[in-house]
């Protein structure tokens, strides 16, 4: 009853912000506020954050609040200057725990039809904004890591619930087709699960904290749009998002444990940095990725990397400056840690490893980027990851090689 007068309130709640600009109170926003052709362009928007939940979800059920980190991003398109709609997605995962346990990790994904309510200030350029819709949660139990006296159902399959969304943000544009902004949503959500054969609801009920940017598209809008604005020329300031591929050199980690997987990890990259002319620039970087490590083909738990370079950027504009081919290349620091350890890597029959490590990284790629706007560039960049880092192997350091090649394709914007 409770979880269905809520789910009432959100659908009343967005019908009224809907209806706000339309009203007749509103009459300098009638006519123009429904559809404005000078307004009228798509865009992509990419967020990062974190899911704030209840620790206690159901009956002896737990999400640890120290692993919800949020990938979000949705595709829209603003038919006014006040209205837009999109189709937004929104991911987290925590680690489940039960009678105590961590038993393993919790995945949450939404898909959610929306609609933006924009009231846009200061020449157009701030722009509060309340946000709102309905659509799908889907949530999975994988990665299973101390199930003794047990039984989770649903570790291979996804359970896909109706949820409501409402929340608000602000943005800023820096450029007239790039807005960074932040965003806070409240997500009504409960999905099942299964535990020693008894169904168990869970509260996914969630506080979504993130920031990003929004890039439009086409680059410039209608001439009513930022009338009274100048924007900058120059492409100096600029922030690049990347996702693709980690290679690892050596399967061998150390004292018999492996990587297992050794190809195809997911990476994800991003850097800031600052061009200084057409040829030369210098970024700071950043790249995570994980794989599992293995004893006799058996996982026994993960291995998280993180490297961090100050960076030198060697750029050759052809083809009017619109294709750029470029060089890469850094010293830094890089970052190890061993985690998730499986019922296994627990056992007293095998060695105990563990890693949580500093140590100097270095780096050197190649890459090639077009520019699609003014100040947006899609790219492909290929890098060399030389890293060498030491394990706990019971209670002796050792010596490992994460060295990787990591393959990525991304987006620079500048602004």
């Amino acid at each position: 009853m409770e979880n269905s007068m809520r789910s009432s309130l959100l659908l009343v709640l967005m019908v009224v912000f809907a209806a706000g600009p339309l009203s007749p109170r509103n009459q300098a926003l009638a006519g123009s506020a429904l559809f404005d052709r000078d307004y009228l362009r798509g865009y992509l928007a990419l967020r990062y954050g974190a899911a704030a939940m209840d620790d206690r979800v159901a009956s002896d059920v737990e999400l640890d609040p120290r692993t919800t980190e949020l990938v979000a991003g949705s595709l829209g398109v603003t038919l006014s200057k006040y209205i837009s709609l999109e189709l937004a997605a929104d991911y987290w995962e925590s680690d489940l725990i039960i009678s105590g346990k961590n038993v393993g990790e919790y995945a949450i994904l939404t898909i959610l039809p929306q609609i933006r309510i924009c009231y846009p200030l200061w020449k157009e350029r701030l722009v509060p904004y309340l946000v709102g819709g309905g659509g799908w949660g889907f949530t999975e139990f994988n990665d299973p890591s101390d199930l003794e006296g047990l039984v989770v159902e649903g570790s291979e399959s996804t359970d896909a619930r109706t949820i409501y969304a409402l929340g608000g943000g602000l943005e800023y544009f820096v450029r007239q087709n790039l807005a960074l902004g932040v965003e806070i949503k409240y997500v009504h959500h409960s999905a099942p699960i299964e535990v020693n054969g008894s169904d168990v609801d869970l509260d996914l009920d969630a506080v979504l904290v993130s920031g990003g940017f929004r890039l439009f598209f086409p680059e410039t809008p209608g001439p009513s749009a930022f009338a009274d604005v100048s924007w900058p020329d120059r492409r100096k300031l600029y922030l690049a998002l990347r996702v693709g591929i980690a290679s690892f050199l050596d399967s061998d980690f150390t004292s018999g444990f492996e990587i297992s997987d050794t190809e195809r990890q997911q990476v994800i990259s991003g850097g800031l940095g600052y061009n200084f002319d057409e040829h030369w620039a210098t970024e700071l970087v950043f790249n995570y990725h994980e794989t599992e490590i293995a004893f006799q083909n058996r996982k026994v738990g993960e291995l998280s990397v993180w490297t961090l370079f100050p960076q030198v950027r060697f750029g050759y504009p052809l083809l009017d400056n619109k294709f750029v081919p470029y060089l890469v290349g850094g010293i830094g620091v890089g970052f190890t840690e061993f985690n998730d350890r499986t019922p296994f890597g627990r056992s007293a029959d095998i060695p105990r490893i563990g890693s949580r490590h500093w140590s100097l990284a270095a780096e050197a790629g190649v890459g090639a980027e077009y520019f699609v706007a003014g100040n947006v560039a899609l790219g492909l960049e290929v890098d060399y990851n030389y890293h060498r880092s030491k394990a706990e192997v019971d209670g002796r350091d050792k010596d490992v090689n994460v060295d990787t090649v990591l393959i990525a394709a991304g987006i620079r914007a500048f602004f």
